[in-house]
């Protein structure tokens, strides 16, 4: 994943599928990837996710005004830029 183009978005319901995240992250403009965080011992979700747009203009425009958390009217997603972050 390309870090400049790379978001981590957060909380996410144990629920939540990567065609969900991508339909909803695709209203900001081309999703390239999504990655559903997963623990490294039993593979559960973590609630987060990395998603990889195709440019950093998109990525910029995630963090400045992040789409509304699933299943809520009022409250934002976390979201970041990946090179704030550590795999």
């Amino acid at each position: 994943m390309d870090d400049a183009k790379t978001v981590l978005a957060r909380p996410f319901p144990l629920s939540t599928t990567e065609d969900r995240v991508k339909a909803l992250f695709e209203t900001l403009g081309r999703v390239k990837k999504v990655k559903l965080r997963r623990d490294e011992g039993n593979q559960a979700f973590r609630g987060s996710v990395y998603v990889e747009f195709e440019s950093r203009d998109t990525a910029a425009a995630a963090v400045s005004n992040p789409p509304l958390r699933p299943n809520s009217k009022t409250e934002s997603l976390e979201v970041g830029v990946m090179h704030f972050y550590t795999y």
